[in-house]
């Protein structure tokens, strides 16, 4: 049986070999075509689903908790929802994809809508005119009903024996496909990735690979989404400008943002456990709002530009203040920034080792004013460097050993990428992140024993946040460099 990261490759490896063998220029819709239909049997390929959709619409009429319809504004799509809005835990709800044989679509779909409905589960799903591998998309908006709903598959020995595997991009767990994506298609936005990676493949002369799409994505992910240097070329290849007029520009890019996370961690083989971890996170209000701020916020100054490089060079010299002060570092901290913010002076912070220098070379007294700014003030910014906790209560890592504790990590990250390779440290950090479990890691020169015995989960967490902003990607493009 072949692993998630196998199947991806030769879908990947069939998607290229059809680039190849075309007379044109690949497209976009012929790699959706190939995710949505590409595995489907020709047998179920001429069904025609839409011929269900009057016997649908008339079966669920009467019916109190559903509603289904044929819309002409959409009518390659059979319509089913049900908006009680109870126990709406989720406002970008689960996406669960159902690729179902022709033989047994009609009733398949008849018992599927029918639980729903007999359990009144909130949802806006269809059902598309023909089969595909996402014939049937229903959205939850709450994890337990999303549970409910694959119970209730798994436990019926027609439902389940009824599902075909979902293209392999995507999240799977018992053969349900899962995503989120807003307003967004997760396939469209998918296909255009790797529409893109094979041109500049085929462009190079490159091999094509799993772990090479990985990269490039990522490489797209940190230039766009991180970095914002390629937001406006972003925006004019994907011609988002009526999609920005609709809903906002700072909606749509943080939209896009999150799916192209969510696959990049597909493109890893992660499980579901990994899904729903996202789940959480793209359902965090404070999390959302603050980062689509992140976007808005660029536009106001063009400093803002390089702001990710200019952090840089500021934490450098907090830290190493901080280190010089001891226990007044807090303070001298706050001293230094308030010097620069209302007095225009650099004097606050330490000139050891070539700190004060570095900072006045690379970042203007402006530009560190707008990073303040930008993160809502001095206090607010402190915190924000300092975990959002206390500085006290970081003593186990933010005093004196914090450049030994980096060095120990890196030394691991470094170690474990020349043995494996780049999804290899993804997941042994993803592993200490959510497990505290450091076992992923090559042990080659003691690394592991190291980390082990220096570091806990908490440390990982910490530098993460104070050199990246969390950002995992972000950290292993400073410490491997696999940013072109």
């Amino acid at each position: 049986m072949k692993t998630k990261i196998e199947e991806m490759e030769d879908e990947l490896l069939e998607i290229f070999k059809i680039s190849k063998s075309l007379n044109r220029e690949l497209t976009k819709d012929t790699v959706y075509y190939e995710l949505t239909r590409g595995s489907i049997l020709r047998r179920d390929r001429k069904f025609k689903v839409n011929e269900l959709f009057p016997f649908f619409i008339t079966y669920f009429q009467n019916h109190k908790n559903i509603k289904v319809y044929n819309s002409m504004d959409w009518k390659y799509f059979c319509q089913f929802e049900n908006h009680n809005k109870k126990n709406n835990t989720l406002f970008n709800p689960i996406k669960m994809y159902f690729s179902v044989n022709g033989i047994n679509i009609k009733e398949f779909v008849v018992k599927l809508f029918d639980f729903l409905e007999r359990n009144n589960i909130n949802h806006d799903s269809k059902v598309a005119s023909e089969i595909r591998s996402d014939c049937i998309v229903v959205r939850v908006y709450n994890r337990e009903d999303e549970n409910k709903i694959r119970n209730f598959i798994n436990n019926n020995a027609f439902m389940k024996s009824s599902l075909n595997k979902p293209n392999p991009f995507i999240f799977e767990k018992d053969n349900i496909g899962y995503a989120l994506d807003g307003f967004l298609s997760y396939n469209s936005v998918v296909s255009n990735y790797i529409l893109k990676y094979i041109n500049e493949m085929n462009k190079e002369k490159g091999e094509i690979s799993i772990k090479g799409l990985y990269l490039y994505v990522a490489n797209l992910y940190n230039d766009i989404f991180i970095s914002k240097k390629g937001i406006d070329d972003f925006i004019l290849e994907y011609d988002l400008y009526n999609d920005i007029y609709y809903y906002g520009k700072e909606v749509i890019l943080n939209n896009y943002q999150e799916v192209t996370k969510l696959f990049l961690f597909a493109l890893n083989g992660y499980d579901l456990s990994y899904f729903m971890s996202l789940v959480s996170e793209f359902n965090d209000e404070n999390e959302v709002r603050k980062n689509r701020e992140g976007f808005s916020k660029k536009k106001k100054n063009n400093e803002s530009e390089n702001l990710e490089e200019k952090l840089v060079f500021l934490k450098k010299a907090i830290f190493e203040t901080y280190k010089k002060y001891q226990q007044d570092g807090l303070g001298q901290i706050k001293h230094a920034l308030v010097e620069i913010y209302s007095f225009k002076n650099y004097k606050g912070f330490t000139r050891q080792n070539n700190t004060r220098e570095e900072l006045i070379n690379n970042v203007s007294l402006d530009e560190i004013k707008y990073i303040i700014d930008y993160y809502g003030g001095i206090d607010n910014f402190i915190n924000y460097i300092f975990y959002d906790m206390k500085y006290d209560k970081q003593e186990n890592i933010s005093k004196n050993n914090i450049d030994f504790k980096v060095k120990i990590f890196n030394d691991a990250i470094i170690k474990t990428y020349e043995k494996y390779n780049f999804e290899q440290v993804l997941y042994a950090i993803d592993k200490v992140y959510f497990e505290n479990d450091f076992n992923a890691f090559t042990n080659d020169f003691n690394v592991r024993d190291n980390l082990i015995k220096y570091l806990n989960s908490d440390d990982i967490k910490y530098i993460l946040k104070v050199y990246a902003n969390s950002d995992v990607l972000e950290y292993l493009n400073l410490i491997l460099g696999i940013r072109k």
